[in-house]
């Protein structure tokens, strides 16, 4: 005789669970870029790394403030707030130009930037070729109790 364990998901369609899926990572996304800027961030606050120029702390303002707006928007269209979103998204048009200047004033784009692109893209391609896949939707189960 065997004993199974059952696991009772909520069922869900299809576009809920990409909903899910992209909310569960922007915030990864965040929480990889807090890791990332905690040490530096840390040092500046109890005065172990001199505090850098005005345009540094600008710098990580558009980008905190960009951070917070993605994951802000994520969440918004999952609990289906669309209208919320949509208004939210008009902040981009004040923001955008803010980042646009930030990557102009250097000339050129930092290798990070480059890194992150070269680790990202290939997941991204992956997934959206493999996304309706019946393996996929066995991850897509395992990581967030999607269909």
């Amino acid at each position: 005789m065997s004993v199974e364990a059952a696991v009772d998901f909520p069922r869900t369609d299809s576009a809920t669970a990409d909903r899910r899926f992209y909310f569960f990572l922007t915030i990864l996304i965040a929480l990889v870029a807090i890791t990332g800027f905690a040490p530096s961030s840390s040092g500046i606050l109890n005065g172990t790394i001199p505090s850098p120029p005005l345009i540094v702390h600008l710098h990580a303002a558009a980008m905190a403030t960009w951070l917070l707006l993605l994951v802000a928007q994520a969440g918004l269209v999952t609990a289906g707030r669309r209208d919320l979103h949509m208004r939210l998204g008009l902040a981009s048009l004040v923001l955008a130009p803010a980042l646009l200047y930030d990557k102009l004033r250097h000339g050129s784009v930092h290798r990070a930037y480059w890194i992150g692109l070269a680790l990202t893209v290939p997941w991204l391609i992956a997934a959206h070729f493999t996304w309706n896949s019946p393996g996929w939707r066995s991850v897509a189960v395992a990581l967030m109790g999607a269909p």
